[in-house]
C-alpha cells in the first residue's frame, strides 16, 4: 500500500473526508478536478495532490489552499494521471487539522492534436438542385467529424457534426456554387482535440427544371 504525501497527517473526526469526483473537460493538456464534502457542506480550503502514472514512481505535485475545484493545465497528452484531495480544517483553538485523503481518481489525457489527422479523399456526388452527398476517407484517431459548408464568397459557415464519413446536404439553393471542408474530432469532448480543416472542395447545384412549352 502506497502512502500519499498527506496520508500521515493526523485526522480529526470533525474534519470530513472529501469525495473526489471523476475528472471532466479532459483535453490533451488539461482537466477539471472537483470534489465535495458529504452532506453538501464545503470547506474553505482543500489540498490537492496529483501525478502521472507513467513512468512509474513519478513525483506527486502538491497544491494547497484551494476551493472545491481546480483546473489542471500543462499536462502531458495521452498520459494516465491520478489525484486525491484532503480537507484543511481550522479548529476552535486556531490549529489546523487535515482530513483523511479522499478516494483516488484516475483519468487519462486525450491524444495531442498533432495525432488528429485531417481527412483526405473528399468527394461530392449525387449533386441535384437542392442537395448533394459529401464523403471522405476515415482518418486515424478520429471519433467523429465536423463538416462546414457555405456558398462561395459568403462569410457564414454551416457546421454539421457526426461520426459517419458521409454527409447528405439538403435545402441548398439551385444554380449556386458551394464550398465545403471537413476536420477530424479526436476527443470525447467535442472540439477539444481536432485536426485542421481540409482544403475546400467546390461544387455547383443544378438549375431548376424549366418545362418545355410546345406550340
Amino acid at each position: 500500500m502506497c502512502l500519499l504525501p498527506f496520508a500521515n497527517a493526523s485526522a480529526q473526526t470533525n474534519c470530513q473526508t472529501p469525495i473526489a469526483d471523476p475528472a471532466s473537460n479532459i483535453t490533451s493538456t488539461s482537466a477539471m478536478l472537483t470534489w465535495t464534502i458529504p452532506g453538501g457542506s464545503l470547506a474553505p480550503s482543500f489540498n490537492l495532490i496529483y501525478r502521472k502514472l507513467i513512468p512509474a514512481g513519478s513525483p506527486w505535485v502538491n497544491i494547497v489552499g484551494i476551493g472545491p475545484f481546480y483546473p489542471l493545465s500543462n499536462l502531458t497528452p495521452a498520459t494516465p494521471y491520478e489525484f486525491q484531495v484532503s480537507q484543511s480544517c481550522v479548529n476552535p483553538n486556531g490549529t489546523v487539522s487535515i482530513s483523511t485523503p479522499s478516494n483516488i481518481v484516475l483519468f487519462t489525457t486525450q491524444p495531442a492534436a498533432s495525432n488528429c489527422l485531417t481527412p483526405i479523399g473528399l468527394s461530392t456526388t449525387n449533386i441535384a438542385t437542392t442537395s448533394a452527398l459529401l464523403s471522405w476517407q476515415p482518418a486515424a484517431n478520429s471519433l467523429s467529424y465536423n463538416v462546414r459548408y457555405r456558398i462561395v464568397n459568403t462569410a457564414i459557415w454551416t457546421v454539421l457534426a457526426g461520426p459517419n464519413t458521409t454527409r447528405q446536404l439538403s435545402n441548398l439553393l439551385p444554380s449556386s456554387t458551394y464550398e465545403w471542408q471537413v476536420q477530424s474530432n479526436c476527443s470525447n469532448t467535442p472540439n477539444t482535440s481536432v485536426s485542421p480543416y481540409s482544403t475546400s472542395i467546390f461544387f455547383s447545384t443544378l438549375p431548376n427544371s424549366v418545362g418545355c412549352m410546345c406550340l
